[in-house]
């Protein structure tokens, strides 16, 4: 198997065992940002989101359930979230129920509430995604 150097710095390392430059972290990292009416939280890392982490966002928070209602994790420069089965209040990402882990992109919008759509949602959680 050849070698494959750095494109970015030229290191004879690359790739690690993450797929990055352990010399520059070429390609960087993308991280997850949520914003809501109370804030913005920026991830790195597979974060279980419960009512307490998304109290910093939204005062809605109190809808979502206490330790996870759901999860949001990054594979190969994706992130992803995936919804917890059976709680209170439906995670739902555009206005549609989360059956199975999905794909995140810029612009995303993740809320609670019903996904008949019957009752209103709550806690409106814009995605947003920046390199480093």
């Amino acid at each position: 198997m050849a070698a494959t150097t750095c494109p970015n710095c030229g290191c004879a390392r690359y790739p690690d065992s993450r797929g990055h430059c352990p010399d520059c972290n070429y390609p960087p990292l993308r991280r997850l940002t949520l914003t809501g009416i109370k804030g913005k939280l920026s991830f790195g890392v597979r974060t279980p989101m419960g009512s307490t982490l998304l109290s910093k966002l939204s005062e809605e928070a109190r809808f979502a359930e206490r330790d996870e209602q759901f999860t949001i994790f990054c594979r190969d420069s994706d992130w992803f979230i995936l919804a917890r089965n059976r709680t209170r209040n439906a995670t739902l990402l555009n206005g549609k129920a989360i059956p199975v882990e999905t794909r995140l992109k810029e612009g995303d919008v993740i809320a609670l509430g019903s996904a008949s759509g019957a009752k209103t949602q709550v806690m409106r959680i814009v995605v947003g995604m920046t390199d480093g």
